[in-house]
Parts: C-alpha cells; sequence; structure tokens
C-alpha cells in the first residue's frame, strides 16, 4: 500500500508540473504578444513649378506638376523628366537657411552639363536653379557637386546663383540690317581623266553671285584631284580614282562627301560643305556647341556611332583606350578640321559632315586599325548623333 501511494504521489506531481509548463508556453507564444504597427504617414501631395528650355533653347518654360512631398529628390527626378538634369544626378546634400539654399549633387551632373555648349549650358543652370527658388520661396542658390565647387569648360560656378533671366544672352543684331539671302544655284557634273586619273567631282552652276562660284568651283576641283598624300617619297599609284556622294542638298546648306581609291595605298574620304545664306565653306569649329558636345562623347565613351564599313572595331576601341584622349584633346584637334578655302595648302586633321541633319566626323587613324597596311594613314567615320541643323 505503501509503494502505491508514493507511485499516486508521483504521478500527481507530474501532472501539475506539465500543466503549469503548458500555460506558461501559452502565455509567452509570439502570436500571442502584441506587437506595435509601424504607421509610414504618407507625404502631402503639393504643386511646383518645374523651368526647362523652350522649343528655340532660347528661353525657359515652365510647367506645374504635383509631387508627393516636397523634396530636393523630388524636384531633381521632376527636372529630369524634362532633361534639365541627367538621369544619374542625385541629390547629395540640402540646406536651407532663410532664403539662402545650398545644393550638392552627383558627379553625374557635372558630366551631362559638361556635353551643353554655352547656351545649352544657360538652359540647363536656369532650369535647376528657377525650379528649386521656386519651390523654396529662395533668393540664392549655391550649387557644388560632391562638395566640390561645379566648373565646366564655360564657367566655374563659386558663388550662390540667383533667378535666371528668362532669355539666353545672346550677340546684338546689326540694326537695319535684313537676314541675307541664300545663293540661288544648281549642281552639275565635272571630271578629270587626265595623268591615269579618274576624277569626279561636283561644280556649281548658275549662281546669283558669279564671285563666289568661281571661287568655290576652283577650290572643289583643287581638292577633288590634289596633290598625292604627303609620304616623304615620290609614289607612283597603280589606281588612282575619286568619286563623290552630296549627302546634304537644300537651299542654305550644301555637303559633299568624297572617296579616293589610291590602290596598294589605301583609301581614304574628305569632305567639303557650304553654307548658302552666310556666304561660307563651313569648318568643323563653326558648329560651337557640337563640336564640344562630340569632344565630351568621344573621351568619356558617351554616344557616337563608328559607320564605316570593313572596320576591326575591336582594334579601333582598343586604340581609343591605349589614346585616352581628353575633352581638351579633341576640341583642339576638331579645330584644325575641314579645308580652309584661305589656305588649301595646309592639310586638315580631319573632316567633317552633314547628313540628315546630323554631324558626321571624319577622324584619321592608323591604318592597321581598320585591317589596313601598316604605316598607312586611314580614315574612318563617326556618326555623332548630334543634330546640328
Amino acid at each position: 500500500m505503501k509503494k502505491k501511494f508514493v507511485l499516486w504521489l508521483i504521478l500527481l506531481m507530474l501532472l501539475s508540473v506539465t500543466g503549469c509548463t503548458n500555460e506558461t508556453a501559452d502565455i509567452k507564444t509570439p502570436e500571442a504578444v502584441q506587437q506595435p504597427e509601424s504607421v509610414e504617414e504618407e507625404e502631402e501631395a503639393v504643386k511646383v513649378l518645374v523651368y526647362y528650355g523652350n522649343a528655340a533653347a532660347d528661353g525657359f518654360e515652365q510647367k506645374e506638376v504635383e509631387i508627393k512631398g516636397l523634396t530636393p529628390k523630388n524636384l531633381i527626378s521632376e527636372l529630369a523628366k524634362m532633361n534639365v538634369v541627367s538621369i544619374d544626378t542625385e541629390v547629395k546634400n540640402f540646406e536651407q537657411d532663410g532664403k539662402a539654399l545650398k545644393l550638392d549633387l552627383s558627379k553625374g551632373f557635372s558630366q551631362y552639363l559638361n556635353m551643353m555648349g554655352s547656351s545649352g549650358e544657360y538652359i540647363v543652370m536656369g532650369g535647376l536653379v528657377n525650379t528649386f527658388l521656386t519651390a523654396y520661396d529662395g533668393e540664392s542658390i549655391l550649387i557644388t557637386v560632391e562638395g566640390e565647387a561645379l566648373e565646366t569648360g564655360h564657367t566655374a560656378y563659386e558663388g550662390p546663383l540667383t533667378f535666371f533671366e528668362s532669355d539666353v544672352e545672346q550677340e546684338p543684331e546689326e540694326t537695319g540690317t535684313e537676314k541675307a539671302e541664300p545663293l540661288k544655284y544648281r549642281l552639275t557634273d565635272a571630271s578629270d581623266n587626265e595623268n591615269g586619273k579618274s576624277v569626279y567631282y561636283p561644280q556649281f552652276v548658275d549662281m546669283s553671285d558669279e564671285s563666289v562660284q568661281n571661287q568655290w568651283n576652283t577650290a572643289i576641283r583643287e581638292i577633288a584631284t590634289g596633290e598625292k598624300p604627303e609620304t616623304g617619297e615620290d609614289i607612283e599609284y597603280d589606281t588612282y580614282t575619286v568619286d563623290y556622294e552630296i549627302v546634304a542638298c537644300n537651299t542654305e546648306f550644301v555637303s559633299f562627301v568624297f572617296r579616293r581609291d589610291m590602290g596598294d595605298y589605301g583609301k581614304d574620304i574628305f569632305a567639303i560643305s557650304f553654307d548658302m545664306v552666310n556666304r561660307k565653306c563651313v569648318r568643323l569649329s563653326d558648329w560651337g556647341d557640337a563640336l564640344d558636345e562630340a569632344a565630351h562623347n568621344l573621351a568619356t565613351g558617351g554616344y557616337y556611332k563608328v559607320i564605316s564599313k570593313d572596320i576591326d572595331r575591336e582594334a579601333f576601341d582598343e586604340f581609343m583606350k591605349r589614346m585616352e584622349p581628353s575633352a581638351d584633346d579633341y576640341k583642339e584637334q576638331f579645330n584644325l578640321y575641314d579645308f580652309d578655302l584661305e589656305n588649301l595648302e595646309k592639310e586638315p586633321y580631319g573632316f567633317s559632315y552633314v547628313k540628315d541633319d546630323t554631324l558626321v566626323l571624319i577622324m584619321y587613324i592608323p591604318g592597321e586599325v581598320i585591317s589596313e597596311s601598316e604605316g598607312v594613314r586611314a580614315s574612318i567615320e563617326i556618326d555623332t548623333g548630334i543634330k546640328v541643323r
């Protein structure tokens, strides 16, 4: 009996402990514990004015947009939609002290701004400044990049900026003068098949200014028939043919491309363009903003397209990488592109022409880069994608 009593006592104790354990577990389970909810307050929608360039790129337009909260990030996002800043522009820091603002942006903005000519830069900076000053009711804003002063090829923005005027500063027009009428003209074919050459080239006829016609025709013939490239030796070519293509032709502008075949000594490309309104031979240096943008893109890996056929693209990319020219290096060379009618004996560093209103460059590089004979200078055509007309 005593033994049975002890066993029952032990059993009751075990049941009691088990019951307590289960009750305690029920109280402490995660499902039974109330967790505080994370409530994110929804930012108040506000309307702001975004400033951007007009169609003529000589002034500003403004558009009212609604954003979810007045923040620098939201303003930059809206400006990116209007191409005032690049899509990779980020806000690093923003401060407001009364009417004075400070905005620090990522390097992407500086790179984007340096692609612009002077007029484009004015529109970008003006759109950015005006949008922020209006949104935050400010009077001045200091814009920096990665904590450093913002500087471009045109301007150093070392101090605070105020509201930009509506019009881009332009050179005043001469009073009492009207825009010149374009020269009237027609084009005809001409050829020179003497001395083993077979050369075809265009000539202007029935031009409204005979003196200009004579000057341009003489230059075109001299350029097309041309002297042999400087090689240091008196080389007689097995073949020598030149043909041409009219790549742009309208009442205001004409552009010709010549392709020369020198047999075993390779092929060559050159070009010449004419402004019928201003009565001048156009050089790459005349394009200004487009020249700056092309230099920046080539130096930084921006948009450009090689359109030459039969080119070893890998070899070309490796050549460009090895040379590592800067944007300033390109600008220096570009200013020496194209023929100078006042000095045709001076050999250009390269050429440019316009096709479908887009600027195309003809660059000279070592021949082996495009599978030509080693030691022979070769030409390659680059579509810049930049509209110039």
